[in-house]
């Protein structure tokens, strides 16, 4: 998807702060944190929070998801992207919810045999270090895991440059599609 049912919330919880009132500030930050709470916490959704700031924050942004959340608004932006829709449906919540689980089991398990391996510095020589740990099922999760976060810091060492170049991040956003595609079998 397009993340059009974060919209929909976003627009929705805007109206609502903005008709009944807010004890705080109506930010685009508190939109996307209320949008989180009511789509992944308040109904234990499989999701993250991606859609959620990317849509009430706008722009390009890097999105530090972790314990404590923090953005970074990359400024830049591109002269044009197409998306393209397949006309293929698939259940998002359970495939959301399958590949976080198998995400979850691995990294546990890599952290259980190594209390010192942390995803958030992993690299690339860790898939092959710590493959004889994880078995056939949850492989494929760890390898994503770890490719995704390269391809993610490579995306935003991209963005960062004065002119960021379209074909580099079409390549990564290729490498990414790829990974969901081959190895998750999330998309098509």
């Amino acid at each position: 998807g397009v993340s059009s049912s974060s919209a929909l919330n976003e627009g929705w919880i805007h109206f609502l702060l903005k008709t009944f009132g807010c004890n705080q500030k109506i930010l685009p930050e508190l939109i996307a944190q209320l949008a989180y709470e009511v789509e992944v916490v308040e109904h234990n959704s499989p999701g993250g929070k991606m859609d959620q700031y990317t849509i009430a924050l706008g722009n390009t942004i890097f999105l530090e998801t972790g314990t404590n959340t923090s953005f970074q608004n990359l400024g830049n932006t591109l002269d044009g992207l197409i998306l393209a829709e397949s006309g293929i449906g698939k259940e998002t919540i359970s495939t959301l919810k399958n590949t976080r689980e198998f995400a979850e089991k691995a990294i546990k398990k890599v952290k259980d045999f190594d209390s010192t391996f942390e995803i958030q510095t992993a690299r690339f020589s860790d898939i092959s270090k710590y493959s004889s740990v994880l078995d056939d099922e949850l492989l494929p999760y760890f390898e994503a895991a770890i490719e995704n976060h390269q391809i993610t810091l490579q995306a935003l060492s991209e963005w960062q440059q004065a002119n960021p170049n379209p074909k580099v991040l079409g390549e990564l956003m290729t490498s990414h599609h790829h990974i969901l595609k081959e190895k998750l079998y999330v998309s098509h």
